[in-house]
């Protein structure tokens, strides 16, 4: 049974883009962008990943602009694990 507690978040590695495209795949009807990004992504670095079970379950994108204003993007969570907490957990780490 997934609990929140068991999840982790760590900067996204190039190694986690299979897992960033499955999951993309379960949310807007598998017409997601971040199969098409995320690579860029992780090249500028601030793509966080929610892993469970050693598997990417969430991501967001966190882009620092001017004067100290953070921009998210891309917050995405596995349809599995929707409403159960992990985009918060994700922002917060990020943030």
């Amino acid at each position: 049974m997934f609990t929140l507690d068991k999840c982790t978040i760590r900067p996204a590695e190039f190694s986690d883009l299979a897992d960033l495209t499955r999951m993309a795949k379960t949310i807007c009807e598998g017409t997601d962008y971040l199969p098409g990004i995320a690579a860029k992504w992780i090249a500028e670095g601030g793509l966080f990943v929610a892993l469970y079970n050693n598997q990417v379950i969430g991501c967001v994108k966190v882009t620092m602009l001017p004067d100290n204003v953070l921009w998210f993007a891309g917050l995405s969570v596995h349809a599995r694990y929707q409403g159960q907490g992990v985009g918060g957990l994700i922002n917060a780490y990020a943030f």
